[in-house]
Formats: C-alpha cells, sequence, structure tokens
C-alpha cells in the first residue's frame, strides 16, 4: 500500500551503525503496517503465513524469535506490537546478548498463567471467527477492539489498510496463529527477572484487547524497564503513530542510561 507524504509521521532514520532497528508486527498485518511510523530504515520480519511467506503449521513464538536473530546480524533495538510484544519478549530471553533495548507495546499473555489446555480453548475461541465466516468475520469481530470508535465511525487510513490486509490473507493461516500462541510456553517470572536490557512497555489508554494491566505486570517484572500509558488504542502504530513515534524518541533518549523509573508516565496528549 502506498503513502502520501502527508502520511508519514516524520523521516526518522533508526542508528542502524550500533544496532538495527527491527520491527515485529501485530497479528494478521505485514511490513505495510508501519508505514505511517516513519522509520524508513527500520527491518520488518514477517511470520508464517503473513504477507508472502507460507503457511508454516506447527509455528511458535520461541522458533520465531530464533529466526529473528539468524536472519538479523548484529545487535538489535527491537519494537514489537501486540503478538509482536510476545516475540520481542522470547528474543529477549531466548537472545539476551543480540538485544540493546526494546519496547513492547500493547501486550498481552506474556506472563505464565493459563494452563496448555486453557491456552488451547482461547486459541479456538479467537480462530472461530474465521473458521466459521472467513476473514470478513475476522474484521467484523477486530476491528472495534483495536481501533476507537471515532476512528471507526470517521474513517482513517491505518484502518482502511487493516481491512485490506486481512481480507487478503488465508482463513487458515489466521487459525495458526491462534494455535501458536498456544503452543507457546508463557515467559516464566524468573527469566523475566533475568533480563537486563532497558525495556520501555507502552500502554494504550483505549486499548480493550490488551489492556494497561498486561503491559504493568511487565514493568514490575522487568528490572530496568520504564512504562508510558498514551492516548491511543490497541492498534497504536496505526491510529496514533505519533504518539508512539513520541515514545520511540523517548525510549531511545533513556535507554543511553537505561536506569530502571518506577514511576509510570501517563498523558492523555502523548
Amino acid at each position: 500500500m502506498t503513502t502520501t507524504e502527508s502520511s508519514i509521521v516524520g523521516q526518522r532514520t533508526s542508528d542502524t551503525r550500533e544496532a538495527s532497528f527491527v520491527l515485529l508486527n501485530p497479528v494478521g498485518m505485514d511490513s505495510g503496517c508501519w508505514q505511517f511510523l516513519g522509520y524508513p530504515a527500520a527491518k520488518p520480519f514477517h511470520y508464517p503465513g503473513h504477507a508472502e511467506r507460507p503457511r508454516e503449521p506447527g509455528w511458535t513464538f520461541e522458533q520465531i524469535a530464533d529466526e529473528v536473530v539468524a536472519r538479523i546480524p548484529g545487535p538489535m533495538d527491537l519494537l514489537g506490537i501486540s503478538m509482536g510484544g510476545a516475540i520481542a519478549a522470547h528474543v529477549l530471553v531466548r537472545h539476551p546478548g543480540r538485544v540493546r533495548s526494546a519496547i513492547i507495546a500493547c501486550s498481552a499473555g506474556i506472563v505464565e498463567g493459563l494452563d496448555l489446555q486453557a491456552r488451547l480453548q482461547l486459541a479456538d475461541t479467537r480462530a472461530e471467527p474465521a473458521r466459521q465466516g472467513g476473514m470478513q468475520a475476522v474484521i467484523e469481530t477486530n476491528l472495534p477492539r483495536w481501533f476507537t470508535p471515532h476512528a471507526l465511525r470517521t474513517g482513517h487510513p491505518g484502518i482502511d489498510y487493516t481491512r485490506a490486509t486481512l481480507r487478503s490473507m488465508d482463513p487458515e493461516a489466521w487459525v495458526d496463529i491462534w494455535l501458536a500462541q498456544a503452543r507457546t510456553q508463557p515467559l516464566p517470572h524468573a527469566q523475566l527477572r533475568a533480563v537486563t536490557v532497558p525495556v520501555t512497555l507502552v500502554a494504550g489508554m483505549h486499548d480493550t484487547a490488551s489492556g494497561v494491566a498486561a503491559m504493568n505486570e511487565l514493568h514490575e517484572l522487568l528490572p530496568n524497564s520504564r512504562m508510558e500509558i498514551v492516548s491511543a488504542p490497541h492498534m497504536i502504530h496505526l491510529e496514533r503513530p505519533e504518539s508512539l513515534a513520541a515514545a520511540i524518541e523517548r525510549h531511545r533518549t533513556w535507554q543511553r542510561t537505561g536506569q530502571r523509573v518506577d514511576a509510570i508516565l501517563s498523558s492523555s496528549g502523548l
């Protein structure tokens, strides 16, 4: 999908001389989901069944975490949103020597909690719309969870992108995603407490899919973290890219020293 100059929030260049800025997208999306953010030198990564990558039934987040470090050389700064945030957490735990810093936004289901049977039941619920009504049913079910009523009512280029991208996806690939999440082992508290690199957690004030509590739990577990609550829905990078871009720049300033910040930054204007 092409964009106009006015649709891009600035043109920022990641510091690729020091670390690759790796973008880990939410469920069902591709590299086009970053078009409004304005980091053209960043490196997006596609999961099985997304974009032109074929399905790989049975894939897991652990597998993708290993692929990320195998395919992208050198140190990395990670940005993961929603499912991408969970994958970023697995990269942090499995390959700590490869990550310089990370931003995890609007993500849940990372920390140990539900057992396998409960996770499989949840996956079945999330996959059911695609099984019964194809990707149109997925669109109708998820857009109200991902975007604000105002954006849905008034029209928004991020929503147009989401509809078009989901419509082109194989429904079975959508089912694969939720089975992948169920089969992935949630991260134990001890492993998250062992992560020492700077991590910023970004929660959306209007995120009805993941909420603020999941990000706060990660903030409590990750010893070298800070947290922001910004005025944004679940798909922050699509509806409020300027809010996410500002959070990225604040993270970059902070991560140079990377000392834990207990207080949560919250502003309806960010």
